[in-house]
């Protein structure tokens, strides 16, 4: 009985995790098929008047970013009587105050700006874009979170796409300020560019169904109300909206030709954080929606991929995970059933197949691409901890709690973000990841010493994995206790403001 139960859960994480790598195959042939529709489209002519805008700035604790973002945001070249910005502020620090202050500059400079602050933080980002709803003056509402950085011209190169009265919601791409800050900035920086690259103009170009990303993007308003608004029951309000108003047969447009400048994590914990509401946030839209997607009218394939992509973003960490614990045990007593799956290995063609066409202007070397993907593989199961504890907790009836992936305002190499006082304490599951490689290793070496040869060598890699991103968590956490030694020893006052 103990056997069979190996071999159910090992046979079905492989195959899971060989999926996953199909789905990233399907998507990079999609991408080759349709990338001529997609890049290079210019913005549609406008042929009538430039309709009423709201510019929402949903913000948290972010009052290093909220000076920048408000400059960007008065510096739009848009009709200033059509123009409206809201920044929705939930703030519980000095951010409050900060934010109170600018806001009152620019209305004193002309500037139609509107501060809606709230203290219950109810629906959390949802909840704040749902209560800017309310009070929105514009037909249309622009997204941003509070480290992106729309060019002057974003608004008159986004609003002509909505002149086809059925597109609900206009995706564009996102830069990186800081690709080169560190390695962990780069990693992120190349798995974002796969997405935004391959995957996103994938879908686009085939017609399925595609996300919002949340952010650098912009809906009809019409659409929003009637696909039942901004709903707080899930952490991932952008993909539960856009499937709801594309299941109810409104279309997108994706204009990767348009960059909005961001800011990548650069702390690995901060990173692991923003994962975790990630996988967990995804994870709740699919138990809301996967029955409503089955029964929707749209073509088989469309549902089919549509499946797919709610699924194939969490469950391949789960999988990866099980493989990594259960492949000892299985080598150990059934050491013949490892051959079985030799097939699988095909699978790692689909990923560096994804990653090898997303060029962009931050990551346009082929070969520095492909000569990183191992560090960014390396990674992906590094997390696989992390992000199964995000599904773990999904499976809960509440949303939990939205904490915000922290910004620290950083562009240069030589600026330091343990300096910053949203800088994060070490998470507590990097013990459970240096577990995770102790026991892959020690398990290797004792595979080893007892001639157990069907013992993959990808296992070695995988504690060196875990080893790495608990190291990386290790080693940061070292760096904040110092930075904040040394200035407690300067300021009783602690990190700096």
């Amino acid at each position: 009985m103990f056997t069979t139960i190996l071999k159910v859960l090992y046979s079905i994480s492989l195959v899971l995790i060989f999926l996953f790598s199909l789905n990233s195959l399907v998507l990079s042939i999609l991408y080759l098929v349709n990338r001529k529709k997609i890049w290079g489209t210019p913005t549609p002519e406008m042929k009538q008047e430039w309709p009423k805008v709201t510019i929402q700035l949903p913000i948290f604790n972010e009052r290093y970013m909220i000076d920048r973002l408000l400059k960007a945001m008065t510096a739009m070249d848009y009709p200033a009587e059509k123009l409206q910005i809201q920044v929705l502020d939930d703030s519980t620090d000095s951010t409050k105050e900060v934010v109170a202050n600018l806001v009152a500059r620019y209305r004193a400079e002309g500037c139609n700006v509107q501060l809606l602050h709230r203290n219950d933080r109810s629906g959390f980002k949802a909840g704040a874009l749902e209560n800017g709803l309310q009070q929105a003056s514009g037909d249309f509402l622009a997204v941003f979170d509070a480290d992106f950085l729309p060019q002057p011209d974003w608004l008159k190169r986004v609003v002509p796409f909505f002149q086809d009265e059925r597109v609900a919601f206009v995706q564009t791409r996102w830069g990186h300020l800081n690709n080169r800050y560190n390695f962990i900035t780069h990693l992120i920086g190349m798995a974002l560019d796969a997405h935004f690259v391959v995957e996103q103009t994938a879908r686009a170009g085939s017609g399925l169904l595609m996300s919002f990303n949340g952010t650098a993007g912009m809906w009809r308003k019409v659409a929003v109300e009637e696909a039942g608004g901004w709903q707080g029951d899930t952490l991932t309000e952008d993909i539960d909206l856009s499937f709801r108003t594309e299941m109810a047969g409104w279309k997108y447009v994706y204009a990767p030709d348009i960059v909005v400048m961001s800011e990548l994590p650069a702390q690995m914990d901060a990173f692991k954080k923003q994962q975790v509401r990630w996988v967990k946030g995804n994870f709740q839209v699919s138990k809301k929606l996967i029955w409503k997607l089955l029964r929707a009218r749209i073509p088989f394939w469309t549902k089919f991929m549509g499946v797919i992509h709610l699924g194939m973003l969490f469950l391949p960490y789960a999988a990866t995970l099980l493989v990594m614990i259960l492949t000892f045990p299985v080598s150990l007593l059934i050491p013949k059933f490892l051959t079985l799956f030799g097939w699988t290995m095909l699978g790692s063609l689909g990923p560096v197949f994804l990653y090898s066409l997303a060029k962009t202007e931050f990551n346009p070397n082929w070969f520095k691409r492909i000569a990183t993907l191992p560090f960014l593989t390396m990674m992906g199961i590094g997390i696989s901890v992390n992000c199964t504890w995000g599904i773990l907790t999904g499976f809960s009836s509440k949303s939990g709690v939205f904490e915000r992936t922290p910004k620290y305002n950083i562009q240069d190499v030589h600026e330091n973000w343990a300096k910053n006082s949203y800088s994060l304490p070490i998470s507590p599951i990097t013990a459970v990841e240096l577990l995770m490689g102790t026991y892959i290793l020690a398990s290797s070496l004792f595979l080893f010493r007892e001639h157990h040869f069907a013992f993959p060598v990808w296992q070695l890699i995988s504690a060196v994995s875990f080893f790495m991103v608990a190291g990386a968590s290790l080693f940061q956490s070292a760096e904040r206790a110092i930075v904040i030694s040394k200035q407690k020893a300067q300021s009783p006052s602690g990190l700096s403001n």
